[in-house]
């Protein structure tokens, strides 16, 4: 069981809409469709979309500039639950070598948020 979040946009295609029924992947976040398994907490789909978890019918309109300022937090929040639930297991959402985190958390930092306050954050995640 799963958390299951479908992203939709002006204009969004019938090609695009159909991207997204992916059969539960946990690897679709590129096409608009977000999955977070019940496995226990915290759970980042409830930060990273809060609004839509509060609305009684769970859609909400939400900007991207929203969305990219919770970014940064979004990625830790998520390593810090896949390291706590999955202890280093072989959850597929799992980074296997934790020295390459600073190098990807700088292509999303870079390319999604303006601000730098999170640099000094990042580069004090240790893989201990």
């Amino acid at each position: 069981m799963g958390i299951d979040i479908y992203a939709h946009w002006r204009g969004q295609t019938e090609a695009e809409t159909e991207a997204q029924i992916t059969g539960f992947s946990g690897v679709h976040g590129h096409v608009g469709y977000l999955r977070e398994a019940y496995h226990g907490g915290p759970y980042v789909t409830k930060y990273l979309v809060a609004e839509a978890f509060a609305a009684e019918d769970g859609e909400s309109t939400i900007p991207a500039q929203t969305l990219r300022q919770r970014l940064p937090v979004a990625v830790l929040m998520h390593l810090y639950r896949e390291h706590k639930l999955y202890g280093g297991g072989n959850d597929p959402a799992r980074i296997d070598d934790l020295a390459k985190l600073p190098a990807a958390l700088a292509v999303v930092f870079a390319t999604e948020m303006p601000d730098t306050s999170h640099a000094e954050f990042a580069a004090a995640l240790k893989p201990a």
